[in-house]
């Protein structure tokens, strides 16, 4: 049985916390140490950050990217070796393809991170052999995901509002690929759609970029502690911006060079002041 077959039938790999580290200087308390008593705090991670190997980045800033995951996330999901389309791309049990999604689980393992499956059923980037039968929906349903590809226009009171309309459903919530567009197009759009995103991006950014991606964060992250005995796991879809599918939008709370943001203050300094007092 290979790696990505164990994790399949145990779903999760036990949490191990790593010690301390710092992405900079800067950044001396971490995203996972802050949100600890509250949820868990992951990430997704394309191939590049997987095997060490860069494609579109320097092998030198792959190294970056993986520090900076180590230090801040203690939970990751593949952005795309887990999708359908590249793990199984053909029906029948000779019909996989395991490389790719093997080195996903070996760098979790590796980093004591716990791992996620991603995209069970999805409207894209699914083989069209998945809708010529009946091959799921006694499949139970144990929590509800949301992906929210938001906009800096994004308010609390938006993210208050869904957050209590599914909690109201009695299932835990997993917040499973969270960015923030502060570019100036697809302000009015919250899709998935791979194609509609990366054209979404264009024309610069909104004026004050990195002040309304605070506010929006703050929003977010408030709505968040807010809701915490329902949220259970906050991901960002990408460890920072040099690195996600809406890079032209500097979605992240981390630069292209994985340094902190404002945003990245203000997440971590609602999470101080959420903290549970000592008695």
């Amino acid at each position: 049985m290979n790696r990505v077959s164990k994790f399949v039938s145990s779903l999760l790999i036990p949490l191990a916390l790593l010690s301390p580290r710092t992405a900079s200087a800067e950044a001396t308390v971490t995203l996972k140490d802050a949100y600890q008593p509250h949820f868990k705090i992951g990430t997704a991670i394309n191939r590049s950050v997987a095997t060490g190997k860069g494609w579109r980045r320097s092998d030198e800033q792959v190294k970056g990217d993986i520090a900076l995951v180590q230090a801040q996330f203690n939970q990751v999901v593949a952005e795309k070796e887990m999708k359908w389309m590249s793990l199984h791309p053909r029906a029948g049990k000779d019909g996989y393809d395991w490389t790719a999604a093997d080195a996903f689980v070996e760098f979790g393992t590796k980093h004591n991170m716990e791992l996620a499956g991603h995209t069970l059923v999805w409207h894209s980037q699914t083989p069209n052999w998945v809708f010529e039968g009946t091959f799921l929906k006694k499949i139970p349903v144990m929590a509800i995901g949301t992906q929210a590809h938001l906009n800096v226009s994004i308010s609390f009171e938006a993210m208050d509002q869904s957050l209590a309309e599914m909690k109201a459903l009695g299932l835990p919530i997993h917040v499973t690929e969270l960015d923030v567009n502060g570019a100036l197009g697809g302000q009015g759009g919250s899709g998935a759609d791979v194609a509609g995103n990366a054209a979404a991006t264009d024309g610069g950014l909104v004026a004050e970029a990195d002040k309304k991606l605070t506010g929006a964060y703050t929003g977010i992250f408030k709505a968040f502690l807010k809701h915490k005995d329902a949220v259970k796991l906050v991901t960002f879809w990408g460890p920072n911006d040099a690195n996600s599918w809406r890079s032209r939008g500097r979605p992240l709370l981390f630069d292209a060079d994985g340094k902190p943001k404002p945003a990245f203050d203000a997440v971590i300094k609602l999470a101080t002041e959420d903290a549970p007092k000592a008695p």
